[in-house]
């Protein structure tokens, strides 16, 4: 079956050192987008020789990350060769920079690294996204969750942002919450 896993590059990691690591791990640059820089992704497709096992590297400005997307019956030797020279954060690392923030952006950036790296549920990660979409009392941060939770649409977000949108105290992140909520449905139709 294949399956997919993300990480969040830490600062420093550019698109020659992808370049290179991807060479000397046998991948092939398969695509390139260029994106806007502005609401379109820079994205390149590399994959192995087989075209069965690929890695994207993704430059996102909407949440303001670059990440690795990979995809495949096989990814656990992928990411062991490249995940040791491209720094990353670990998945433990993402869920504990949303439990220790201390700026808003920290945790803003805390949120979109846990969007990012959580492709599949993850009982913790919703955890985290729904004591900042219900409790955090800036309401920046309520809506940075919201719009964190539009990246996986998990099904289990639809009960969430229905109590948002009846509930939360402050305009922008009721109507946030009612703009992405049928994104969340219709990724989910049977929910």
């Amino acid at each position: 079956m294949a399956h997919v896993v993300c990480f969040v590059l830490k600062p420093g990691v550019n698109r020659e050192r992808i370049r290179a690591v991807a060479a000397r791990a046998g991948l092939a640059l398969a695509n390139r987008i260029e994106g806007d820089g502005s609401r379109l992704s820079y994205e390149e497709a590399w994959a192995m020789p087989d075209r069965m096992t690929a890695v994207n590297y993704v430059e996102d400005p909407i949440v303001n990350l670059a990440y690795l997307v990979f995809r495949g019956e096989n990814i656990d030797d992928l990411i062991g060769k490249l995940i040791p020279e491209l720094p990353a954060f670990t998945h433990r690392e993402a869920l504990d920079m949303a439990k220790t923030g201390q700026t808003r952006n920290d945790q803003v950036r805390a949120l979109y690294r846990i969007a990012v790296m959580f492709p599949e549920y993850n009982a913790e990660a919703f955890e985290v996204m729904r004591e900042y979409s219900t409790k955090a009392q800036d309401p920046v941060l309520r809506e940075a969750a919201v719009d964190a939770m539009v990246y996986r649409c998990w099904p289990e977000f639809i009960g969430l942002l229905e109590h948002i949108e009846r509930n939360d105290p402050d305009k922008n992140v009721r109507q946030r919450a009612s703009e992405i909520l049928p994104h969340v449905r219709a990724a989910n139709p049977s929910s």
